[in-house]
C-alpha cells in the first residue's frame, strides 16, 4: 500500500542544509524519521563540503542553502518547494498539511 501511495502521489521532497554533524541538522532528520510520511523523500545537502555528492546526484540542492548557518529545511510538494524554515515543527506542519 505505501509503495502505491508513493506511485500515485503526491510525494514530498525534503531536503535538509546544514552542517552534516551539527545538532540542528540531526534533530530535523531524527524527526524526519519519527513521522510516519510514507510518500516523502529526505536529501542532506552537507553545507560543509565544498562539492558534495547529492549536488551532482540532485543538481536542484545546489541553491538550497542553510539560513545564517543553522539547519534548514526545504519542503517541496511535487516539486515546488515551501519557504525554508530553521524550526523543526514548522517542516513537520508543512508536511501534514
Amino acid at each position: 500500500m505505501c509503495a502505491l501511495n508513493f506511485a500515485i502521489g503526491p510525494s514530498y521532497e525534503v531536503v535538509i542544509a546544514g552542517q552534516s554533524d551539527a545538532e540542528g541538522t540531526k534533530t530535523m532528520l531524527k524527526a524526519l524519521r519519527t513521522q510516519f510520511v510514507p510518500n516523502k523523500i529526505v536529501l542532506l545537502n552537507p553545507i560543509d563540503e565544498d562539492s558534495p555528492e547529492i549536488h551532482r546526484l540532485a543538481e536542484f540542492t545546489k541553491d538550497q542553502s542553510s539560513i545564517e548557518g543553522q539547519a534548514t529545511a526545504y519542503v517541496c510538494l511535487n516539486h515546488n518547494c515551501k519557504l525554508p524554515t530553521i524550526e523543526t515543527s514548522q517542516m513537520l506542519d508543512i508536511l501534514s498539511n
